[in-house]
């Protein structure tokens, strides 16, 4: 997405990210691949492995304080959909050219794509889809398109600045 401060003399433009509109477009879709990927039963033993050996790594460091393996599991899985999603909101706004209702395209998307992810895990073993968990990727696309707009206003902010506006 481009922003953009206009003066009379010049005009400054910015994107959030400093990639080609190309590059963000394939990151969108390597996120969203990602997201229908982490549905599989692959996806979850490679996340349950790769927790089981961080975990195992990180709690033998931290003498007398040891949390329960099930709630560190619960938290971070719980956390990954948050990150997730939130980065998908983001990516997704800033390949998106037009302004009106960008806000609920993000969020109808973000909501879309968090249920066929929970309905693909039904078709694979040892895969729990919930309701739950849609509605976390609701709220993680929600963080990700109010970090956006806080960021874009805050550089928008940080411009006018430069320029002597306030």
């Amino acid at each position: 997405m481009r922003v953009s401060l206009r003066n009379k003399q010049s005009r400054v433009a910015f994107s959030m990210f400093p990639l080609s509109q190309r590059s963000r477009h394939w990151l969108l879709v390597a996120c969203i691949v990602l997201i229908l990927f982490s549905s599989t039963s692959v996806a979850g033993r490679l996340c349950d492995q790769t927790f089981d050996s961080l975990t195992t790594l990180l709690l033998t460091e931290l003498a007398g304080f040891t949390p329960s393996k099930a709630d560190l599991y619960f938290v971070a899985e719980k956390g990954l959909h948050i990150a997730i999603y939130c980065t998908f909101a983001m990516l997704l706004w800033n390949v998106l050219t037009y302004k009106a209702h960008k806000y609920w395209v993000v969020l109808i998307s973000g909501t879309a794509l968090g249920g066929l992810s929970e309905l693909l895990q039904r078709f694979f073993p040892l895969r729990d889809p919930r309701i739950t968990d849609v509605f976390l990727n609701i709220t993680g696309t929600a963080i990700g398109i109010a970090l956006t707009i806080a960021t874009l206003r805050l550089k928008r902010f940080s411009i006018a600045t430069r320029c002597g506006r306030h």
